[in-house]
């Protein structure tokens, strides 16, 4: 190959690089992220006759928000203690509800949460410890890992989830007091887009370079073949 084709292809090769490159990776750092989530509650330890309470899922699922429309705080789950016509202050439960979180967002990039919270009942008497909600029937949700202060029942816990993509979702789980008790939610998402490497229009320039190069070396020995019969 003479080098004339050898600098045409090679100009070709990097001029269809640029062309490729320059759509392979989103510009963008906007996304989106669809969020799913289930309820499992385990078996309550129940004491005087306490009934099983009814636990309830609020939100959508599965819900969208993005980087640009985080998800507001909203309900996510509530619990009912349900009646007891012979319950006393000696009537208790505690039962743990297992939460599991899926995500996937615009790029296809998946993460998940597996968490709990901790829902307790006191039928009547003083109240709980985590509540400051008086004396009579009290309840709690309280998330894992959560804290507030001296009222566990006023707090909250934020987990982020890293995606595969490198988006990180920040959910804010909140703890709930008081009777018939809903736990609100709200979230977050970052996302920055990968660099865009090798740059196209660097490629672009370079390669058009490359072909003009046949072109100048031939003006320039027709100039020079000019020069040499005029002095002759």
């Amino acid at each position: 190959m003479n080098t004339q084709k050898l600098i045409a292809t090679t100009a070709t090769a990097l001029l269809f690089m640029g062309a490729v490159s320059a759509n392979a990776v989103a510009s963008s750092s906007s996304l989106s992220v669809s969020m799913s989530y289930t309820v499992t509650p385990l078996t309550p330890t129940s004491t005087g006759g306490a009934p099983t309470p009814t636990v309830t899922k609020d939100l959508a699922s599965p819900t969208s928000f993005s980087t640009s429309s985080p998800l507001s705080t909203t309900g996510l789950v509530t619990v009912s203690p349900g009646s007891c016509s012979g319950c006393n202050s000696s009537s208790t439960i505690s039962e743990t509800v297992d939460v599991d979180f899926s995500f996937i967002d615009g790029n296809n990039a998946t993460g998940s949460l597996n968490t709990d919270f901790v829902f307790t009942d006191k039928w009547g008497g003083s109240e709980l410890s985590c509540s400051n909600s008086g004396t009579g029937d009290t309840d709690c949700i309280v998330w894992a890992g959560s804290s507030g202060g001296s009222v566990l029942g006023q707090g909250s816990v934020t987990d982020d989830i890293d995606l595969t993509d490198g988006a990180v979702v920040a959910l804010t789980l909140d703890n709930a007091q008081d009777w018939t008790i809903t736990s609100d939610i709200s979230a977050t998402m970052t996302y920055t887009a990968p660099p865009t490497v090798p740059e196209p229009a660097s490629m672009v320039l370079f390669a058009s370079g490359l072909l003009g190069l046949p072109f100048v070396r031939r003006r320039l020995g027709r100039g020079k073949a000019q020069a040499t019969t005029a002095a002759a």
